[in-house]
């Protein structure tokens, strides 16, 4: 694993990184807090990937499922529909990365939470002097949170602020965009990322990328922690078994 590791870091970054532009290097894992440290920290966007949660959303996994059946031999499934639900209506993304966007303005760890209610109490996320406070803050809590995790939020935050299309006239129709001066396409690129920012501020935008990375980061840190308390519980409970059966073995056990 050292080897691999190894490998995956210096071929990634750093002075000694092959110069190919940029990669997108996709990890899925059910064991976060398995990863290498080094890893992990090198990952900017993290995103839980929970499943299926609501009755839509199983009833849309199994219709995903059974329409390959259905499609091949019409009627073969024959099964009745659900009366007042559209199969795959519930799966509307743009719509569900808008509601994500408003819930993450509200930490869901205890200690994330608790850290930013302490910073408000002093600053508004209007303030940079917020942010700092609150990394620090952060930072005491969890003594891994590094400088590379702040980068990887600003990286957060700078594909949040250019993540848009260019407007359908503008690939279509040459002169809209590409035929325009230099400073002419600067200027619509602004106004366009102004645009998408659907009327939040930068500090509102910053804000909320900063809980997702911390509420994800504190999951990951209490997971490694239960984990471990399991651990030893399981011990704990093996070892008290053993010498329960010990006793009662040495209890039939024939005086010598």
């Amino acid at each position: 694993m050292i080897e691999v590791v190894e490998s995956f870091l210096v071929n990634t970054e750093g002075a000694s990184a092959a110069k190919q532009g940029n990669r997108l290097i996709q990890i899925y894992t059910n064991l976060p807090e398995t990863l290498d440290k080094a890893v992990l920290s090198r990952i900017q966007k993290r995103s839980l990937l929970a499943g299926a949660t609501t009755v839509e959303d199983f009833l849309d996994q199994d219709y995903i499922w059974w329409q390959t059946y259905e499609t091949m031999v019409p009627g073969f499934v024959d099964m009745g529909h659900p009366e007042e639900y559209e199969f795959m209506s519930a799966q509307d993304i743009m719509g569900q990365i808008n509601e994500r966007y408003d819930e993450q303005s509200e930490a869901q760890v205890y200690k994330v939470k608790t850290i930013i209610e302490k910073t408000t109490q002093d600053h508004s996320i209007e303030e940079h002097l917020f942010f700092a406070r609150l990394f620090h803050h952060v930072k005491t809590e969890f003594p891994g949170f590094t400088s590379r995790d702040v980068r990887n939020i600003q990286t957060a935050v700078n594909t949040r602020l250019t993540d848009f299309d260019f407007p359908a006239d503008w690939m279509n129709d040459h002169a809209c965009f590409f035929a325009r001066s230099y400073d002419e396409k600067l200027n619509m690129l602004k106004e366009l990322m102004k645009a998408n920012m659907q009327g939040l501020s930068f500090a509102s935008i910053r804000f909320q990328e900063v809980v997702r990375y911390l509420d994800n980061m504190a999951m990951i840190v209490d997971k490694d922690f239960e984990n471990k308390v399991a651990q030893r519980l399981e011990e704990y409970r093996v070892e008290q078994e053993a010498r329960r059966r010990l006793a009662e073995i040495i209890a039939v056990s024939p005086a010598a």
